[in-house]
Parts: structure tokens; sequence; C-alpha cells
């Protein structure tokens, strides 16, 4: 039911209506602001609380980042817990609470609720493209203060465009590069589009893709399929290939090695699941534990991987939580500064450029 018409249904209850309105929900369950009244927020231990006086700088950026790995769970799956385990949110908050208090950042703790509301609000295919630096681009609560060409930290800092750590910390904030303007692979190109055959190009929903002319497809709606961009598909879909799927971001491809794989919600951590059938949700997958199969969470570092899985394992393990497999098994990810040849392997806050791990938040 949607807010405009339990509006009217509610309005309707006389007197009820009006009471219930006016019941202090203080200390209730929450899981979003949503669920509270206006004039307060969904606290750290999902309850509801007021908003004045705000939360204190690092407490609201945690707040935030609860925010942060609920989109992320809705629009690629797995569960809250897992992603904001996988942003590593001590790191970006520590980053930016560096920068409230070296002035780099300006504070609202007022402004909480719009902030955590434009992050649930951010649409899948525009969080999909975007660098982790980016996540809190439209967050009020946070202003920049620092001119291009001046030392930042965050991309939050720059009054516009993006913080450059490529050479090191502290970064400067650089420009965006705008559409259809020359790029290198050091550039960062206006969101909604990206460096593509040394052009920044907007991502395409249809059309041609896959030649040096072509915009890349906007990855999380559209992939290349037969030279066109055609949207990724709904759960139910038949005949998708869990190494190069078609399914829609928040869809795992399930079925057996030799049966028809179709695209469906994976199951949840602790879930029963048959062998072989990447049918757990991401973060987890297929275990022999007390003499049945269940969806277990992937293994961190020093746990097996690959060619080397672990005793039980009753899907491939081609990923590790927190963590890059190296064939064998799960290693720390690559230092900032060390070479690589992927940004996947410098880990969640880092990109490789030029061969080398660069930071994207510097402490």
């Amino acid at each position: 039911m949607n807010r405009v018409l339990l509006a009217g249904v509610v309005g309707a209850i006389a007197g009820v209506a009006i009471a219930a309105c006016t019941v202090d929900r203080e200390g209730a369950p929450c899981d979003t602001d949503d669920n509270c009244p206006r004039s307060q927020y969904c606290d750290l231990t999902n309850k509801c609380v007021e908003l004045k006086p705000p939360p204190d700088a690092p407490t609201a950026c945690q707040l935030v980042l609860v925010s942060v790995s609920q989109k992320l769970s809705a629009c690629l799956g797995g569960s809250v817990k897992d992603w904001q385990a996988g942003i590593l949110p001590d790191q970006i908050c520590g980053a930016y609470n560096g920068g409230v208090t070296a002035g780099r950042l300006g504070y609202v703790g007022a402004k909480l609720k719009q902030c955590r509301a434009s992050v649930l609000d951010m649409d899948c295919a525009d969080l999909g493209t975007r660098k982790p630096g980016q996540f809190l681009a439209q967050c009020e609560m946070y202003t920049g203060t620092v001119a291009p060409a001046a030392s930042c930290a965050t991309d939050k800092d720059c009054t516009a465009g993006w913080c450059d750590t490529t050479i090191g910390c502290p970064g400067a904030c650089r420009a965006f590069v705008s559409e259809n303007v020359a790029c290198t692979g050091t550039d960062v190109c206006t969101p909604g589009t990206a460096c593509t055959n040394g052009t920044c190009k907007r991502y395409i929903t249809g059309g041609a893709c896959g030649d040096a002319d072509a915009g890349q497809c906007q990855p999380f709606s559209h992939y290349c399929s037969g030279g066109q961009c055609v949207p990724r598909q709904p759960e139910g879909t038949p005949n998708c290939d869990p190494l190069n799927s078609f399914c829609q971001g928040n869809l795992a491809c399930v079925g057996s090695a030799f049966g028809t794989k179709i695209c469906q919600h994976g199951a949840a951590l602790d879930a029963p699941c048959p062998a072989n059938s990447n049918a757990c949700d991401r973060f987890t997958y297929c275990q022999q534990r007390n003499g049945a199969n269940f969806c277990t969470e992937l293994p961190g570092p020093g746990g097996g991987c690959f060619l080397s899985p672990p005793a039980g394992a009753q899907d491939a393990i081609l990923y590790c939580n927190g963590a890059r497999c190296n064939g064998i098994s799960c290693v720390n990810y690559i230092a900032l500064g060390a070479a690589c040849n992927d940004t996947p392997s410098c880990g969640p806050l880092a990109r490789c450029v030029g061969g080398v791990c660069r930071a994207e938040f510097c402490p």
C-alpha cells in the first residue's frame, strides 16, 4: 500500500488516527528511518531515537554506511551484514571523520535523514557504476570545501569533481572528464559515463556494443549479446551461465552442471542447498556440514579456494570474504603501491592504476 493511499485509509478512521500520529516510538524497533516518526531516526541498535540532538560525525558516518549496505544488498544481493563488512566502514569513516576535523568537510548532523534517504533512493544502475568513493556524492550531511587542485582525502572533500589519489596521499581535487572528451586510465569520467577506447562515453542501454566506436553497456541493467546491448534477465529466465551471467544484479544463475540453469534469488545463509548448483546468495557458497548441505559464508584470509577449496565444499569457490583468491587460497588484498593486474585484487577501496594499487581514500 503506498503512502498516499495509506494516509487516506488511516485518515478515515476518526479519532484513532489522530491518537496514533502522536504516539512516541522512542526505542521502538526499526530497519530504516522510514520505520520511525519524522523527528526520529533508526540508530545503530535498530531502535528509533530522536534526531535532536543529532549524532556526532563518527556515529552519523556509520549510520549512513548502514544505508549504503542496505542499498547494495537490494541491488546486488547478499546480506546487509556482509556488505557492511565488505565496504570497510572503519576505513571510510576514518577518512570522512578526518575531513570533518580538518575542515575539508562541513558536517550538519541534522541532515542525517536526508542523506540516508538519498542513498536508499539512488538508482541501482547509478550505484553500480560508481567508485566506492562516490557512494555519498548526494549526501546533504557533508559539504566539500576543497577547491580544484587543492589537497583532499575523499571525493566528497572537493567542491566539484573527484579526489585524485593515484600518485599518493594527500590527493588533489580534479574535475571529471566530460562526455565525448579524451580520457586516460587515470582519469575519472563524469558519473554515467566511462572511459571507452580513449573517450568518455555515456553508458548505453541499446544499440551496438563491443566495437571501438560503441559505448559500454550500462553494466547493472544491460549486457552485450550478439553485438547489441540487451536488458539483464528477470527471475525465472532459463539458460544463464554462472561465469558470464545475464541475470539481473540481485539474482544468481542457479542449476546443476548438466541441467538447465535459471536466474533466481540466492538462498540465504544457513539455508539448505543442492550440491554444485550455485544456489546460495552472494558472499556464501554451498558447504556440506552435519550430514547435509547448507549455504555457508565464503572463506576469509587463509581459507581454501578454487583449486584447493574447503573440505566438503559443494560449489566452486572463486571468491573470498575480505580477501582475494590467488588460485589456491584466500590471501590479503594487494598492498597500496604494490604491483597489480586488476582492480579487484587491490580491495574495495583501491584501484589498479598503471599496474599499481592506489587508494581511493587517504587516511
